[in-house]
């Protein structure tokens, strides 16, 4: 069996022309772009979204987006098409009296996959879009379809759910239903959020639900408090920050 080499792995991405066009424009600040789940993002010939990006819609090789190219401390990217990226956030139920909420939260180890964000702790769960991921109708990209087939695909490869019912078990995972869409993340303070458009989904735990993780390159940690997490002191991925303080405000 042939192995597929990173650089040879086929991602979604969207031109970065059409996302500017519709107002969404990289900066040195980052921004969460609030969206109302996905009729904001839309299926093909959906007027009532708020963005449509069917027509900027590319399949392309990795490396064509985020080859790394050093000439001396400048990094190069293929800036004209950003990769699309689910960025699922799980969160608890606000305990009585507590005033904020839980979510959950891992650290990334050396060796993974995104090298410059080992060492950080993130709220985000997801990755990139294969092409088997992809769903179309007579041709055409459905976009809300496929990132929520990216989204639960992703999930299940990285995290089992364990329930504290005395016997530690194993919870079905999400489906379509669990996940929803609440906004946009847009990046442009650092070198990975350049070559990314994050779409945020949020799905809810119970009460007594613990998030472990499936892969060596990630180490699950306590679930932990949204205003706590941002004043830990600890490294925290550029998005997962952002997000931290905007879910403070809006859940």
């Amino acid at each position: 069996m042939t192995t597929i080499k990173k650089h040879q792995e086929m991602i979604l991405a969207v031109d970065s022309a059409l996302l500017r066009s519709q107002g969404i424009v990289y900066s040195e600040i980052p921004t969460f772009m609030p969206i109302d789940g996905y009729v904001d993002l839309g299926a093909p010939d959906d007027a009532d979204s708020r963005y449509d990006f069917t027509a900027g819609l590319v399949l392309m090789q990795r490396n064509q987006l985020d080859n790394v190219i050093q000439e001396g401390n400048a990094f190069k990217g293929n800036r004209n098409f950003k990769q699309l990226l689910p960025y699922v956030v799980f969160v608890y139920p606000i305990q009585e009296n507590s005033g904020d909420t839980r979510v959950a939260v891992y650290r990334r180890r050396a060796g993974v996959g995104e090298s410059r964000l080992a060492g950080n702790l993130s709220i985000g769960f997801g990755g990139h879009i294969e092409i088997s991921d992809v769903q179309h109708d007579e041709g055409v990209i459905d976009l809300p379809d496929t990132l929520m087939v990216a989204a639960l695909r992703e999930i299940e490869q990285e995290i089992t759910i364990v329930t504290q019912d005395g016997h530690g078990t194993a919870k079905p995972l999400l489906t379509s239903g669990d996940l929803r869409p609440v906004g946009l993340i847009v990046d442009g303070s650092n070198d990975v959020g350049n070559l990314h458009l994050g779409i945020v989904h949020v799905a809810s735990l119970s009460q007594g639900d613990v998030v472990t993780v499936n892969e060596p390159e990630l180490e699950a940690l306590p679930a932990t408090k949204l205003s706590e997490l941002l004043a830990c002191g600890s490294p925290i991925e550029s998005w997962s920050k952002l997000l931290a303080g905007e879910l403070v405000k809006r859940l």
